[in-house]
């Protein structure tokens, strides 16, 4: 055992003695739900967050703490599991030890409480425990998109173990009627957004985050992925100036196909009802100008007066869906921006071979 002690004397001095100008950065690295794809990073007297009711993984860079037996690795107020060390290399490359483990922190340990890893006989690092501050879902009441801009969305947050989260980073809007409630399993946080009217930007879609300063909170509320970022857009401004422009003088249609009077056959095996192609020219039967817009009304009479269709089309055809056995009017005029046009019928028979 005393040869042990010093060799590990003698490798401490040696650290010192041959040490470069530029050591590595030493510290406490914590990677949670949170953090992505990359850690937060503490000093080593700092104090780090663990959230609670979630399994965190923290590495500590400290000089020769690699060589500390696992056995002597020890936490109150969290379990400790997957404890690993090893060496990584800083600036100048020089090599600082490391020691790494899983840190789990119960749903039960009080949010603004501590919790302390003892690492050697020496070496004690305390952690602040946060919440957990999972988003798992976000609302909005109305739906942004269908509605102007100026009215007030009510947007709703759903997850678990929430503090006080605030909407941050939401440009051009006030946040009001704040209400945070639920249990640590369920919780919830409602907030009214609308925009004002002062603001002189107008993006088409508008981001947020959701953050709290209060000191047994994390500071970022996320989802699980590590997206802390929602974003919502309103409905189109209304259009503005002339929509359309009514033709005072313009006559019925002239209609084209299928030709007034005629009888369609169809062969035994044919599907009823089937479509029938109708076609008119875009001048109207007097040869004017056709229908503003190229918008006309289009309705498909059976013989006996039921209305089997009844539609705005646009442009010079459509395709009606008719019964086999049947004698059917088509009824067209142009929609005329609203006022009104004569209308043109045609009448055909359709009938199997």
């Amino acid at each position: 055992m005393s040869h042990v002690r010093h060799l590990l004397t003698v490798s401490a001095f040696a650290v010192v003695l041959f040490a470069p100008a530029v050591s590595p950065a030493q510290g406490i690295k914590v990677h949670d739900f949170a953090t992505g794809t990359g850690d937060a990073f503490y000093e080593l007297s700092g104090s780090p967050e663990l959230r609670r009711q979630h399994t965190s993984t923290v590495r500590i860079i400290k000089d020769l703490i690699d060589l500390v037996p696992f056995d002597q690795v020890k936490a109150t107020g969290a379990s400790l599991s997957a404890i690993s060390n090893g060496r990584t290399t800083g600036s100048g490359g020089r090599q600082v030890g490391y020691i790494e483990m899983n840190v789990n922190v119960p749903s039960s340990a009080s949010a603004g409480g501590t919790v302390q890893i003892a690492v050697g006989f020496s070496d004690k690092f305390t952690f602040k425990v946060v919440r957990k501050g999972l988003i798992e879902n976000v609302t909005f009441n109305p739906v942004p998109s269908t509605v102007q801009v100026g009215a007030p969305i009510v947007m709703t947050a759903t997850g678990v173990d929430f503090g006080t989260p605030n909407v941050v980073r939401l440009a051009c809007h006030t946040v009001t009627n704040v209400s945070r409630g639920g249990t640590q399993a369920n919780a919830t946080f409602t907030a009214t957004l609308t925009r004002s009217s002062s603001c002189s930007t107008n993006p088409s879609t508008y981001l947020f985050g959701i953050e709290s300063t209060a000191s047994s909170d994390p500071n970022t509320y996320t989802q699980s992925n590590a997206d802390g970022t929602w974003d919502f857009h309103y409905a189109a401004a209304p259009p503005t100036g002339v929509t359309c422009v009514s033709n005072p003088s313009i006559g019925a249609p002239a209609m084209t196909a299928p030709v007034n009077g005629s009888t369609i056959s169809f062969a035994a095996a044919s599907t009823s009802p089937t479509g029938i192609t109708v076609r008119w020219s875009l001048a109207d039967r007097s040869g004017q100008q056709g229908a503003p817009l190229n918008e006309y009304l289009l309705t498909v009479r059976h013989s006996g007066g039921r209305t089997l269709e009844a539609r705005t089309v646009t442009g010079l055809s459509a395709v009606v869906t008719v019964p086999i056995g049947a004698t059917v009017t088509i009824d067209l005029r142009a929609k005329n921006c609203g006022e009104p046009s004569p209308t043109s019928s045609l009448t055909f028979t359709t009938k199997y071979q």
